[in-house]
């Protein structure tokens, strides 16, 4: 027969985060992790309480992209991420971690959009820092933000085709 097994992760620590948003999908994202220990046992640990959750997910209709406090038209997806370029490190006689490495944090944003004026171009041809915003709105209220102060546009790539004229931004 088949048991349920509970693992209890112990010393648990982010080593970063991503979240990606895109027109007519739901809101996704995820936050791994390192953990220093692991046990498995049959009971769930002490405490401990599992519900269905009912909560609706955040979802590309509610959400909107402020730069520099202005909202922004057009945008069709928008991915923000962090690395923490984290590592577990062990040492001899353990099975445990005994620490983990960080490393330098990368913070990286990339958004496609319709290309309305050259204003995020100049931006980024002039080296013009720029305070990027995604603002989440809950359909059953509250909100959630990702903010990146002070970012600096690696790119800006005007892709003309056939139709509307886009843009890929990165920073």
């Amino acid at each position: 027969g088949t048991s349920t097994v509970y693992i209890l992760t112990t010393g648990v620590e982010f080593t970063g985060w991503s979240i990606d948003v895109s027109v007519n999908a739901t809101v996704t994202g995820s936050f791994p992790l390192i953990g220093r220990n692991q046990t498995e046992d049959v009971v769930p640990p002490a405490g401990s309480t599992f519900t269905e959750t009912t909560t609706r997910p955040y979802t590309s209709v509610d959400s909107k992209v402020v730069e520099s406090g202005t909202v922004q038209g057009g945008v069709t997806s928008i991915a923000y991420a962090n690395d923490n370029n984290t590592s577990p490190q062990y040492e001899l006689g353990s099975k445990a971690v005994s620490f983990v490495e960080r490393g330098t944090a990368n913070n990286t944003i990339t958004a496609s959009m319709f290309m309305f004026d050259t204003e995020l171009l100049n931006k980024f041809l002039n080296e013009t820092t720029v305070d990027i915003a995604v603002i989440l709105n809950h359909p059953d209220g509250g909100a959630m933000s990702f903010s990146t102060p002070r970012t600096v546009l690696t790119e800006v790539t005007p892709e003309l085709g056939a139709g509307s004229v886009t843009q890929s931004v990165s920073g």
